[in-house]
């Protein structure tokens, strides 16, 4: 299952969507695209949180996930690209229910990262290698010690 969103609504398909063809839609017709898109099924911007995924990746406004719908999450890991897209209630409510919750200054580092590499001149492969083997790596080390951590819920696990 995929799904998108803009502050216009929200497309979801349980085959996956075209990624390639909803950025160059974006492009021609903007935060329209989920009304304008052939591709999958039309949804409110708040049922992003209850879909079947595997991965929930908040990346638009701080604070989307809160106390009073962290108990309607049905992903088993948050990603966030946006900057605090969990209040700390519903990190709380998020691990009682073992979903793994990263941080946002670990799971978005990279756009921040690359961003300022590739100001300075770096060429986008360089960029690219250094974002999966020094941050990539690191971030998994991080994951696989927390999990090993004996108060460390696993997601799914409940």
């Amino acid at each position: 299952m995929a799904a998108i969103s803009t502050h216009e609504g929200a497309l979801h398909a349980s085959e996956g969507l075209p990624v390639e063809d909803l950025v160059e839609r974006y492009r021609r017709v903007g935060s329209a695209v989920v009304q304008d898109s052939p591709w999958g099924e039309k949804i409110q911007r708040n049922e992003l949180l209850t879909l079947d995924v595997d991965v929930l990746s908040p990346c638009a406004r701080h604070h989307s996930i809160s106390a009073q719908n962290a108990g309607q999450v049905s992903a088993r890991v948050i990603s966030a690209g946006a900057n605090i897209p969990t209040t700390a209630e519903a990190e709380e409510i998020l691990f009682q229910r073992g979903i793994l919750c990263l941080p946002d200054f670990v799971s978005n580092c990279g756009g921040v990262f690359g961003g300022s590499m590739a100001y300075t001149g770096l060429s986008p492969g360089l960029i690219r290698n250094f974002i999966t083997q020094r941050i990539g790596k690191r971030i998994s080390w991080i994951i696989q010690g927390a999990l090993r951590r004996p108060d460390c819920h696993q997601a799914g696990s409940d």
